[in-house]
């Protein structure tokens, strides 16, 4: 059975469970005893920011779609605003990331080109950003 974009399911997701469930992660990644762990640890926080991702991606899009939709007009003001959160949260796992001493085994499960981007997204991020 195929999708139509209109069939999937936008709910926002709750910046304070993402923050806890992000921060378990990362300090799983961070004190990681062995590869496996620190791999269980780095698929979790995918599906985190899949999932994100996924949600602000569906808000965005629909909002453009009908600027005087009010529902996604409020989700869009919501990004604008704990957008730059989530991706400070983010930028705390790239860190923990590109810092572990578990990266040869994690390169065997993430393409390269996985740590390339978190290069990039931790020089494209300052915190000084976030009350802007």
């Amino acid at each position: 059975m195929e999708l139509k974009f209109s069939d999937y399911e936008y709910k926002r997701p709750d910046y304070t469970t993402y923050k806890a469930e992000a921060t378990e992660a990362i300090e799983q990644l961070k004190n990681a005893e062995d590869a496996d762990i620190a791999v269980a640890a780095v698929m979790l926080m995918n599906g985190l920011l899949n999932e994100t991702d996924k949600q602000a991606n569906l808000a965005y899009i629909r909002q453009s779609i009908n600027t005087k939709d009010e529902f996604y007009q409020a989700e869009q003001e919501y990004w604008d605003e704990y957008g730059p959160l989530f991706t400070e949260i983010n930028t705390l796992y790239y860190h923990a990331l590109l810092e572990t001493p578990y990266r040869m085994e994690l390169e065997q499960v993430l393409p390269k080109q996985y740590f390339k981007m978190a290069e990039y997204e931790l020089k494209a991020f300052s915190p000084e950003v976030i009350e802007l």
